[in-house]
């Protein structure tokens, strides 16, 4: 039974918010979790204020996996009351290799006065450029986290939803249609490149994938968008899209999957059948044959004018020689 109660105190001390202090500031960290599934996320507080009022000063904080783990800034606060300078930061842990992970710290903090700060250029009360200051990295105690590995290997981490979808399912011989495969869910960021799509005899062009990434407490939130354009000369099937996935939330494996889809391609519509290549010959026949004789008619018209107009010249000209 002792035993029992150690234990629960152990755990229950875990979880307790760690608490510290140096000369003239203290701080408090805490992890919402000390063992989680590999590539789950873990949510890490840190807050420090300032205990000594005759300074002036600044901190900044960051986790230290050494490779074991992954961290991303979520939030940072500051309280800029006189004197009295509070921050709170929160950090997205993903541990990345199943095992023990040591969780180290790095804490900076930066003392002035106010006389430095008077005698500075930089123009602001709280721009620390220019400003001299005496830096500490203070030590902060390590936090140790256990990695449960994964039950299989696994494409995803998280809970996701995959879907796919065509412009349409009838096209005819070099008119594309267009394929949209869109991955959305909540867990560790996927690779950029994790659909692909390879057809025998298709010709395949494709866009960037358009991708949406967002931060928050209970992992990344991963939109993504995948468009090709499909062209062939003849029938064919886009296959399912399959991905394996694990979600560290019910803690069970599941498969993502897609539809197969079957595309028909008719052949290329012809605007003009043999016969009526025949009649436009003919038609053109005939019409080249009006134009020669129009062109006939006219010079002969020509000849027969001038001929005329050159008898009744003559015959005028006699009729004037005689009066």
């Amino acid at each position: 039974m002792r035993l029992g109660i150690g234990l629960w105190l152990l755990v229950i001390g875990m979880m307790l918010p760690v608490a510290g202090m140096g000369a003239d500031f203290r701080y408090s960290l805490s992890l919402d979790r000390h063992e989680a599934w590999v590539k789950a996320p873990i949510v890490l507080r840190f807050s420090v204020e300032q205990t000594d009022a005759s300074k002036v000063m600044f901190f900044d904080f960051k986790p230290l996996g050494k490779g074991s783990l992954k961290a991303i800034r979520l939030d940072k606060k500051i309280d800029n009351a006189p004197h009295h300078r509070k921050v709170d930061f929160t950090y997205l842990l993903f541990g990345l290799k199943p095992g023990t992970a040591t969780l180290m710290f790095d804490l900076l903090v930066r003392r002035t006065n106010e006389e430095t700060i008077a005698q500075s250029t930089t123009g602001g009360r709280y721009n620390v450029k220019d400003v001299e200051t005496q830096d500490t990295h203070e030590p902060i105690p390590p936090e140790t986290i256990r990695l449960k590995p994964l039950p299989a290997p696994v494409e995803l981490v998280g809970d996701f939803t995959l879907t796919g979808r065509v412009s349409a399912k009838e096209t005819r011989a070099g008119e594309p249609i267009y394929l949209t495969v869109r991955l959305k869910g909540v867990g560790y960021p996927p690779p950029k490149r994790l659909i692909h799509l390879r057809l025998p005899g298709v010709d395949i062009f494709e866009d960037a994938p358009k991708v949406s990434l967002r931060y928050a407490s209970n992992g990344a939130r991963y939109d993504a968008t995948y468009t090709y354009a499909l062209k062939a000369d003849h029938d064919f099937s886009i296959p399912s899209f399959v991905l394996k996935a694990f979600s560290p939330t019910s803690g069970e494996l599941y498969r993502l999957k897609t539809k197969k889809i079957d595309i028909h391609v008719l052949p290329v519509k012809k605007t003009e059948t043999p016969v009526r290549n025949e009649m436009i010959e003919k038609e053109k026949t005939a019409t080249d044959g009006w134009e020669t004789l129009k062109e006939v008619l006219f010079y002969g018209a020509l000849f027969l004018i001038g001929y005329i107009s050159g008898h009744l010249w003559i015959k005028i000209s006699r009729i004037r020689n005689e009066k």
